[in-house]
This record gives C-alpha cells, sequence and structure tokens, in this order.
C-alpha cells in the first residue's frame, strides 16, 4: 500500500461536524445547559447578597451605621424621661405658682394628648417593613 496515496482509507482526515462550536446560534438549550446557567444566576445572585452584607457588616463596625433594635432602646428611653418630666410639671407648677386644681388638670389634659399624639407618631416608626 502506498502511504502516500490520496485516496481515503477510512483513518483520520475530515469528518462532519468536526469543529463545530458546541452551541449553535439559535440553537435551544439542552436541559443541563439550561439547569447550569440557572445555577449560575443563583451562584452569582448570592455572591452579590454576601458582599452587600459585608459592606453593611463594615459600615456597622465603622460606625457609620446602627443597628435598629440600638436605636429603638435608645428612643426608648429619651421618650420615657420626657414623658416622666412632662408628668410631673403641672405638680411643679402647682406648687411654684399656687395654680387652682382647674388649671393644673387643664395643663395635665394638654400633655396627656401630646403624649397620645407623640405615641401614635411613633407607632409608625415601629410598623413592620414590608418585603422588597
Amino acid at each position: 500500500m502506498n502511504q502516500f496515496a490520496t485516496e481515503p482509507t477510512g483513518n483520520g482526515g475530515k469528518r462532519p461536524g468536526a469543529g463545530r462550536p458546541r452551541k449553535a446560534q439559535g440553537a435551544p438549550l439542552t436541559p443541563t445547559q439550561t439547569d447550569n446557567e440557572r445555577y449560575a444566576r443563583a451562584r452569582a445572585e448570592h455572591e452579590e447578597i454576601k458582599l452587600q452584607q459585608r459592606a453593611l457588616a463594615l459600615q456597622v463596625e465603622q460606625g457609620k451605621l446602627i443597628s435598629r433594635a440600638a436605636v429603638e432602646a435608645a428612643s426608648a428611653t429619651v421618650l420615657a424621661y420626657l414623658a416622666q418630666g412632662l408628668r410631673a410639671l403641672p405638680d411643679n407648677l402647682e406648687r411654684q405658682f399656687n395654680l387652682a386644681p382647674d388649671v393644673v388638670e387643664a395643663i395635665e389634659r394638654a400633655i396627656d394628648a401630646q403624649l397620645d399624639s407623640l405615641a401614635d407618631g411613633l407607632e409608625l416608626l415601629h410598623e413592620p417593613r414590608s418585603p422588597g
């Protein structure tokens, strides 16, 4: 047999479909390709969430952000002091200026109304946030 023959011998040579891209343009995705792409998207979303969480943790560490619980606790303490001082005001004014009982009661009602209004406004701040 001639080793320099130009006739096909059936071994080697050009094969049909050789070198063609694995995924032709416009060809439908196989289930494996679809699953792989879905996994890649989920993984990318997960990495983005972790990045955001690390950024928030850094801001908390640097003192740029305060936890919601800390703000609520501090607000509650300040408002308790405010309410205590305001509720003591009518009695202090009565002793200091010798006010009539009906004037003191009017002052108490006005303070109570304002504290109730303040409490209603603060409830709006503590309502659960909707996701999204």
